[in-house]
């Protein structure tokens, strides 16, 4: 899911495909490029058809799979994309 269009469209597809080799599934890979781009919990939710919990649940295994232990350290670790 790409929310943005031009250049900052093109940066989104290249975080998603970093993640991608990070081997993040698509779901949570869309779920970071929301997060990242100033999306809250609910509204990463209702963008991509799903409950709060489960974009909890995704973001809790995005923390794991990248060594990182909060939304703070996830935005600054896709910073270079954004």
């Amino acid at each position: 899911i790409l929310i943005s269009t031009g250049e900052s469209c093109m940066k989104q597809k290249a975080l998603f495909n970093h993640l991608k080799e990070r081997n993040l599934t698509n779901r949570q890979a869309e779920v970071t490029v929301l997060v990242s781009t100033g999306y809250s919990n609910k509204e990463a939710a209702e963008e991509l058809f799903v409950t709060e919990n489960i974009v909890k649940i995704h973001l809790q295994e995005i923390f794991k799979a990248l060594n990182l232990n909060s939304r703070a350290q996830l935005i600054v670790y896709c910073l270079p994309y954004l």
